[in-house]
């Protein structure tokens, strides 16, 4: 039997003040990062169990644009679609990591702005995840 010594707490990246060029809801966005961070730390657990406390994850989105899908389908490495923000992570209340991030992958040229959104938004979760396990093991 496994025992998680540590609490994750991991919120909702915020929309508030965000600049947002979407023919969508941006809440489906929203969503992506939390649920990637959640199936990582949950894979991650063994890493994660070295530290005892309170992990608190958070963040927000300062701009996300659906990019011009007419562009990227003639030339992929033009029109995609981008997202960008901060996010914070804590251990104990003592930060670990504070950053900003501007995340614009490369997708198929048939990937539409949603499509390629998730796929960024999902990148974000599992960036933040990589990030915080080397910032615990440099702590």
């Amino acid at each position: 039997m496994r025992y998680v010594t540590i609490n994750t707490e991991i919120s909702p990246f915020k929309l508030e003040g965000c600049q947002c060029r979407l023919k969508f809801h941006p809440e489906e966005i929203q969503r992506t990062p939390d649920e990637t961070i959640r199936n990582r730390i949950t894979k991650q657990s063994k890493l994660l169990d070295a530290i005892n406390g309170n992990l608190t994850i958070d963040g927000s989105f300062i701009e996300i644009d659906e990019g011009n899908f007419a562009l990227h389908f003639m030339l992929a490495f033009l029109g995609k679609a981008w997202i960008a923000g901060q996010f914070r992570v804590t251990n104990n209340g003592s930060t670990l990591i504070d950053e900003p991030f501007r995340i614009s992958n490369t997708f198929a040229a048939f990937s539409g702005g949603k499509t390629q959104l998730k796929g960024n938004a999902k990148y974000l979760g599992e960036q933040i995840v990589k990030r915080t396990i080397k910032a615990i093991r440099n702590a």
